[in-house]
């Protein structure tokens, strides 16, 4: 039974023995770091920034209750994958936090996956309480993305306002006429 536990070890295993952490062939002497998970990371950053929950909420325009399931990591809090992606985005870029990181960080949360981070650490929040703005909405998209609007005019009004002019022309002609020289009535 104990070889079995081994794990087919050549060497016999003694229980008191502290177990080394095994090392992976391609990390190379790599130690796991400990990810934070991100909610903390979102509450701390918010706590630096001296913003409250409420103040947040008018800024970023997210209910208190959906940036506090962002804070608390409860997921199913949101209204939906896609729409807590957008609250994430925003309320990342409102507390001046690396959006793509962020997502990503999200996204392995959600898969179940370790997190590997891109950017070797986040940046330090600004110091003091600040009241200018520290975020601003995304900037209108391109022209090019939005198709112009083609309004059509109705083919009867065209043909009405073309049926006034002639009838309009028709009366200052004969008015004309009629003035300028008085024999032909």
């Amino acid at each position: 039974m104990a070889d079995m536990l081994t794990m087919n070890s050549r060497k016999p295993v003694n229980s008191d023995a502290p177990v080394k952490p095994e090392r992976s062939r391609g990390t190379r002497g790599a130690v796991p770091v400990p990810v934070q998970s991100l909610g903390p990371i979102l509450r701390e950053r918010r706590e630096a920034m001296g913003v409250t929950l409420a103040e947040a909420e008018v800024a970023t325009r997210i209910r208190q209750k959906y940036l506090a399931a962002l804070e608390s990591d409860e997921w199913d809090l949101l209204p939906g994958e896609v729409v807590g992606r957008g609250f994430l985005r925003n309320y990342a870029r409102f507390l001046g936090l690396p959006v793509e990181d962020i997502l990503a960080r999200y996204s392995a949360e959600i898969e179940g996956r370790p997190f590997q981070p891109r950017l070797p650490a986040l940046a330090e929040p600004p110091r003091g309480r600040s009241r200018e703005r520290t975020w601003a909405p995304p900037p209108p998209a391109d022209d090019h993305s939005v198709a112009p609007v083609e309004r059509s005019i109705p083919a009867g009004l065209i043909r009405g306002v073309l049926l006034a002019i002639v009838v309009l022309g028709v009366v200052v002609l004969g008015s004309y006429i009629a003035l300028r020289w008085p024999g032909c009535r």
